[in-house]
């Protein structure tokens, strides 16, 4: 072996000294190029990975900069590339962001929001193993998504794919049920736009679904996503206040019709 270096060591060094100046230029510069690229290849695979947010590029100006602006709201990392696809840190982060602003009904319909997504109204009986992997796989999807929300603790989720029926008649549709339990301090209960918000990842997360079909309950088993029925008590609660308003001016004429009969009377 050393005798091999030896031999070979010699030729170099009597290569180097016929070539002529141009030549070992030219060789310096292959060389330090090979350096470089590899600096270079080093740097970047040591360089921690990111996440996309959508699988999709986000091509609306005026939606992508409401994007930047949540994104930045929120103090998260993100790069948009020049044709619109964003990016964060970690799949963590996507997670939650992901879930945040389709919630707050910010990402366009166009863009592709999951990695995948199962069709239930196309569901195939044929390989009963394969769909049912698929639907463990889309509720996981959503659960994970739902308790990246900042409100909740922790989401039950059941899917049920639609199921045919040997008459249209009997078909019964997909249906999705989720109990929520709340961090201690949250307000989700109560705040509408924040269950409508869980209503729409839901809607985006899995298609064939439509909103009647989602019922989203409290620990308590208190319908949380009733919207039709919260909008009756909010009219009838609305009507009772025009009714109190309307009693308490009548009130006030009255009162101002008294005083000034009273005035009137002292008067003779």
């Amino acid at each position: 072996m050393n005798e091999w270096l030896k031999n070979n060591s010699a030729k170099l060094r009597e290569r180097w000294g016929k070539w002529s100046i141009v030549q070992k230029i030219i060789l310096a510069g292959i060389v330090v190029a090979i350096v470089v690229a590899i600096i270079l290849t080093v740097r970047v695979n040591s360089t921690p990975g990111t996440a996309a947010l959508f699988n999709s590029p986000v091509t609306d100006q005026k939606a992508l900069d409401d994007i930047r602006f949540r994104l930045d709201a929120e103090n998260v990392w993100y790069n948009v590339s020049t044709t619109g696809y964003v990016s964060v840190k970690d799949e963590a982060t996507a997670r939650r962001m992901r879930a945040l602003l389709i919630s707050e009904n910010i990402v366009p319909v166009s863009v592709d929001v999951f990695k995948e997504q199962i069709d239930i109204n196309n569901w195939n009986t044929t390989d009963r193993e394969r769909d049912t992997a698929e639907l463990r796989r889309v509720t996981q999807q959503v659960k994970e998504h739902i308790e990246a929300l900042n409100d909740v603790a922790r989401a039950d989720v059941v899917i049920t794919p639609k199921k045919p029926g040997l008459y249209t008649s009997d078909t019964e549709p997909a249906q999705a049920s989720v109990i929520l339990s709340f961090k201690p301090g949250s307000d989700m209960a109560s705040d509408r736009k924040k269950i409508r918000g869980v209503q729409n990842l839901i809607l985006r997360a899995v298609s064939g679904l439509v909103e009647s079909n989602i019922e989203i309950d409290d620990v308590d088993g208190n319908r949380l996503n009733d919207f039709e029925g919260l909008a009756e008590l909010d009219r009838i609660a609305l009507a009772g206040k025009e009714s109190e308003l309307r009693q308490k001016e009548e009130a006030t004429l009255r009162a101002k019709v008294l005083s000034l009969l009273n005035m009137y009377g002292d008067t003779k």
